[in-house]
């Protein structure tokens, strides 16, 4: 059996019976973030983001993990997140990249609401490292 030592009667190792060795692999992982801003030019401020960020794990040739986080973010008054609206995901682990692209609605309102915003905020990464934004759901 591989790795299996034998003892004495004295606990003490006489020999290897079998010995394996695994070739560690080198496993890299990368994050990358991303906002989509909502500024108001009537009120002069920046209203909200949408905030995505993608983290895998590669052995260079296929993804062997991956993570995604979303958050909305509301940095004024009478801005209001409404939902996720709509995701796309495709690869993935043992593949060579994944793709994943969300959407969210967001309001303006004070008394009513004057303004909306969809905005699309998605990455396609790579196994090689590599990785680019994907703004939008097709």
């Amino acid at each position: 059996l591989p790795g299996v030592v034998s003892v004495d009667a004295a606990g003490q190792p006489t020999g290897t019976v079998g010995t394996s060795r695994l070739a560690a692999a080198s496993i890299q992982c990368y994050s990358v973030s991303a906002y989509r801003n909502w500024a108001s030019s009537v009120f002069q401020v920046d209203g909200a983001h949408s905030h995505l960020s993608v983290s895998w794990c590669t052995n260079g040739t296929a993804l062997t993990s991956h993570g995604v986080f979303r958050d909305p973010h509301v940095h004024a008054s009478f801005y209001f997140f409404r939902g996720w609206t709509g995701a796309k995901a495709g690869g993935g682990n043992g593949s060579s990249f994944y793709r994943y692209s969300t959407q969210g609605t967001w309001e303006n309102c004070i008394t009513f609401c004057i303004s909306q915003w969809n905005p699309v905020i998605g990455f396609r990464v790579n196994a090689n490292g590599s990785y680019s934004r994907v703004d939008n759901l097709a």
